[in-house]
């Protein structure tokens, strides 16, 4: 069992370092054994032995474990792509073409994720994503169907399924109109009894306002409810005459957007803007975004559900680079290598320029004429990615970085702030369920006050809360509340506060050396100080102390007041808390996970 959760640790993050506390967590949650970081290397062994004679292989390093898989060799991989291009043939009106994915997608399916493992760590929250998305799938292609007039085939499958997951409602409201469709009028009107039960006994709630409205239209036998006039003729695929010649299939284009994350709120005013500047169309020039913000503020989040909003403006593909995995190990950015990622996903082949003139000249080249978006996710800076911006029109490019950078590069600049109140609780409901979050209102409220706003954070805090539904809320709560134990708890597996403030402190101090030093000796400013007690506390020439302070507002980790005063965000001054000189100049964290 413990090798197999281990494997399925480091196949949710192939190619990538997963850390031993990670690791650990995820076999074990709270009560680990004193051995278990032998124990570790003890099924590391035994996975190695079983990957003997084909392409993966599995590294260890003081970092942690990291699991090589060749590029789309993974199911979820695959379905992910299938999903993608299926949403896009629904946006292009090609339902069936749309059905037909998400039924090779959901075919990779052979029961739940990660069958029979324990679901009590983060490594349980991670596999209950998996078959959320699933279910998602399957409420799509149900809705596609029915635009096909596939109504029988939706109204036999659904019921086991609703009898399975009978609180969503979505699957009840495909369930009824199929039924209705199919002639079954009594059975959709059951079928409202029953979900209306469901929800009334186990959340305390009355059906949502489109439930109960296809209800009243069911009953007055509203006209629009009829199945589309022509979808029975869309659904049949075309007939081929024997002897006659196939015609053959126009390669797919490249869709590489990763699936956007589940829990997304309070930044639809700007999804919309966002999501506007890339379907206008430009004279002359690509459109070209910038998303910046402090660790963990959700630019990666929004960054993708804004590019899918936007997928069905760019046909002829949409590319993601990850730029954070094209850093080498002392933190300098090779461009060439994301140069060459974005290359070979837009079908080049053979060998490519080691020059980065040359290799940027022909992704131009490659790229010319083509109506595509890219997603350049983690940048450095806006210096390293302008090689790999769009130079026409038709095209647009996102770029999500820390630092702030007013790039005459990008044509639009967006800088994000801490979730307001409201949107912050909406994040634990989702993750927790309303039901468990309104029960506990003073406790989510507290929660909610020690993430400070940070999307990060409340995901961390809520998803471990989620994944032990034996706890109270009040317990997460109480387990935040002692300032020099939060990060800590704020830290899940893969969603950690403290990787991502590491992440951004490493990239801050190639800027300038004196990033963690000055960090570490601000840590003891609560309230907002100004430049003279900045200097008092470090104790170095006012222009070093100017221009450190400068890189840490550049990078999210300073935060200016009026009049003239800085401040350190409440997480961030916890971090820097944890920092100690060592040997001089260099500061290393206490603790890591």
């Amino acid at each position: 069992m413990k090798p197999r959760q281990l494997l399925t640790a480091l196949l949710l993050t192939p190619n990538r370092i997963v850390s031993i506390g990670c690791l650990v967590d995820a076999l074990w949650g709270d009560e680990p054994p004193r051995s278990a970081a032998q124990n570790l290397r003890t099924y590391a062994t035994v996975i190695r032995r079983n990957l003997v004679g084909t392409e993966c292989a599995l590294t260890t390093s003081q970092a942690g474990f990291r699991l090589r898989l060749p590029p789309g060799r993974l199911d979820s991989e695959q379905f992910a792509a299938s999903v993608t291009a299926a949403r896009a043939e629904l946006v292009d009106e090609r339902p069936e073409r749309a059905v037909a994915l998400f039924t090779e997608a959901l075919d990779r399916w052979r029961g739940p994720a990660g069958q029979g493992l324990p679901r009590d760590s983060w490594l349980g929250a991670a596999l209950g994503a998996l078959d959320e998305q699933r279910l998602t799938v399957l409420e799509e292609r149900a809705e596609a169907q029915l635009r096909l007039g596939q109504h029988r085939e939706v109204a036999a499958v659904l019921p086991r399924l609703v009898g399975d997951h009978p609180l969503r409602e979505r699957m009840w409201r495909l369930l009824m109109l199929a039924q209705y469709r199919s002639g079954a009028v009594g059975a959709a009107l059951e079928s409202y009894t029953r979900a209306r039960s469901c929800l009334v006994e186990n959340l305390g709630v009355e059906p949502d306002q489109e439930l109960q409205a296809l209800h009243r239209a069911i009953l007055r036998r509203d006209p629009e409810l009829a199945p589309p006039a022509t979808s029975a003729a869309a659904a049949r695929p075309p007939e081929h005459t024997p002897g006659s010649a196939a015609t053959p299939a126009e390669p797919c284009p490249p869709r590489h957007l990763p699936a956007p994350h589940v829990v997304f709120v309070g930044r639809d005013r700007t999804l919309a803007e966002l999501a506007g500047l890339l379907a206008q169309p430009t004279q002359g020039h690509a459109v070209t975004l910038g998303i910046h913000g402090t660790a963990g503020i959700g630019k990666s989040a929004l960054a993708l559900q804004v590019a899918h909003a936007a997928a069905r403006h760019f046909p002829d593909g949409q590319f993601y680079v990850d730029m954070r995995e094209d850093r080498d190990p002392d933190g300098d950015v090779s461009v060439v290598r994301t140069v060459h990622r974005v290359l070979r996903a837009a079908g080049q082949t053979g060998p490519l320029p080691s020059d980065f003139v040359e290799a940027a000249a022909l992704l131009r080249s490659c790229l010319a004429g083509r109506r595509v978006l890219t997603v350049l996710d983690n940048a450095a800076s806006a210096a390293h990615v302008s090689a790999l911006l769009p130079a026409h029109e038709g095209s647009a490019a996102i770029v999500t970085s820390q630092p702030l950078s007013h790039s005459p590069a990008l044509s639009h600049t967006t800088v994000l702030a801490p979730l307001d109140r409201s949107s912050a609780v909406q994040v634990v409901e989702r993750i927790i369920g309303v039901e468990r979050a309104s029960a506990a209102r003073i406790a989510v409220a507290d929660i909610v006050d020690a993430c400070a706003g940070l999307p990060l954070a409340l995901t961390a805090a809520a998803t471990r809360l989620a994944a032990r539904t034996h706890w109270p809320v009040e317990t997460t709560r109480d387990r935040l509340l002692p300032e020099h134990r939060r990060i800590a708890e704020l830290s899940l597996g893969e969603i950690s506060v403290r990787r991502s403030l590491d992440h951004a402190v490493s990239d801050a101090s190639a800027r300038h050396p004196h990033v963690v030093r000055t960090l570490a000796r601000l840590s003891r400013f609560r309230a907002p100080f100004d430049l003279g007690m900045a200097l008092h506390a470090c104790q170095e020439p006012a222009a070093d102390t100017e221009a450190v302070l400068e890189t840490l507002v550049d990078f999210g980790l300073l935060s200016t007041a009026p009049p003239h005063h800085y401040r350190l965000p409440d997480l961030i001054r916890l971090f820097a808390a944890e920092l100690r000189p060592v040997d001089g100049d260099r500061v290393c964290p206490r603790a890591c996970t």
